[in-house]
């Protein structure tokens, strides 16, 4: 019953049960009837809350490495292939001996020896059509115009959700 009750409380309905020895158990589940039209709204509310996912290629680069693990298990749960490094050089290295192996590329701000900026650079000099999202816990140091004017298709601030990570993946990729 405790796995019943959250999901059945959400929808305002309730449910009886009746068991008798040697006779069984039975459940009847009452739920709310739902008005014509009703029923396109919630499923479309249901649908925006599911998490978007895909099949993707996607190099994910920073250098925190809980942060890195972190975000390679949620891309890894969302369906995508990654490829990780953690560090701005190494990311580089990876990405200049294939760079049509990504579809897709998310590089953390503030890293050792090279920005996330600087690695944009660099990548979009390789490969101009590759998406580049950018992560920073610092906003004084980038704004979304800034990030747009380089070439970043977008900016995130950390920490960032699954759910946003997600979306920006998708919007990324759907709308090139």
């Amino acid at each position: 019953m405790n796995r019943i009750s959250p999901p059945r409380q959400k929808v305002k309905g309730y449910i009886t049960v009746t068991s008798m020895p040697d006779r069984g158990t039975t459940f009847h589940i009452y739920l709310p009837i739902i008005e014509p039209g009703e029923e396109k709204a919630r499923v479309e509310s249901i649908m925006e809350r599911q998490p978007t996912t895909g099949t993707e290629c996607i190099l994910l680069v920073d250098d925190e490495g809980t942060i890195l693990d972190l975000q390679r298990q949620i891309l890894l749960g969302l369906g995508y292939s990654v490829t990780t490094c953690a560090s701005s050089i190494d990311a580089l290295k990876v990405f200049r001996e294939q760079p049509s192996l990504f579809d897709l590329v998310i590089t953390d701000m503030t890293m050792p020896h090279m920005t996330g900026v600087q690695l944009t650079e660099k990548l979009l000099e390789i490969r101009p059509d590759i998406p580049i999202i950018i992560c920073t816990g610092y906003s004084d140091q980038l704004n979304e115009q800034k990030t747009r004017a380089l070439g970043i298709r977008k900016y995130l601030m950390k920490p960032v959700s699954r759910d946003g990570l997600a979306s920006a993946i998708r919007s990324c990729l759907d709308y090139r």
